[in-house]
């Protein structure tokens, strides 16, 4: 398949060979994360506790493309927010058993 190269980005030297240079050969993955970290944040507005099962996917799998890469900035960033989904998940749980165990 084959796409165009905007003339302005073709000037400014932005071209797939050149992402792909730049450690791009995962963009697809990369995407991946961010989509469904839309959805965890859409989910975590409106409170489901399904928002954490969706940032833990997310979280696993950049944390999983950060090892490959070997990024430690980005690598120790994702595996905190990858940690704090985890004891989130936990805590929401717990809350909402003792919830209700209260209410019976």
């Amino acid at each position: 398949m084959y796409f165009a190269i905007h003339p302005k980005a073709k000037a400014l030297g932005l071209s797939c060979e050149r992402f792909v240079k730049l450690g791009g050969e995962v963009a697809w993955l990369d995407a991946f994360t961010l989509s469904i970290g839309i959805v965890a944040t859409i989910l975590e507005m409106f409170r489901y506790a399904e928002q954490y099962v969706w940032w833990l996917i997310t979280d696993f799998v950049a944390v999983a493309m950060y090892i490959v890469h070997f990024d430690p900035v980005y690598l120790t960033k994702k595996s905190i927010y990858l940690i704090m989904a985890i004891i989130g998940l936990y805590n929401w749980f717990k809350l909402n058993r003792d919830r209700n165990s209260k209410n019976e």
